[in-house]
């Protein structure tokens, strides 16, 4: 399915799977490589369990919210697990534009850059 979707004009893919990352990056004209300090995703992660998310529907019909100790691992560990294929997918496909996001402030800026704010 991915490899129908980036042979098309245009597309936005977001995920962590790196088993298609090179499909992805391989066709893409920019990555958004959004790699925020482990210290903020683990402090979302419990804010997104304690806080009153009713209002987001982004979930299965009757498929709670739950956070395994698998997924804090998963998180902790990706950046060093994917750095070395981020490297080699930037050396190997330089027409790709890859652009870092770090925090919030860099991220808005890309948002306003877009919508030409």
């Amino acid at each position: 399915m991915q490899n129908e979707i980036v042979n098309t004009d245009s597309w936005i893919i977001d995920g962590n799977c790196t088993k298609s990352l090179e499909t992805r990056y391989s066709h893409a004209d920019i990555c958004l490589y959004f790699n925020y300090p482990n210290l903020v995703c683990l402090w979302r992660v419990c804010k997104r369990i304690l806080q009153n998310r009713d209002h987001i529907d982004d979930r299965a019909e009757d498929c709670p919210e739950v956070v395994r100790w698998q997924l804090i691992k998963y998180m902790w560990t990706f950046q060093d697990r994917v750095k070395e294929q981020i490297t080699n997918l930037q050396l190997n496909y330089p027409q790709v534009q890859f652009v870092e996001v770090k925090d919030n402030k860099q991220a808005q800026e890309i948002i306003n850059q877009i919508l030409g704010k």
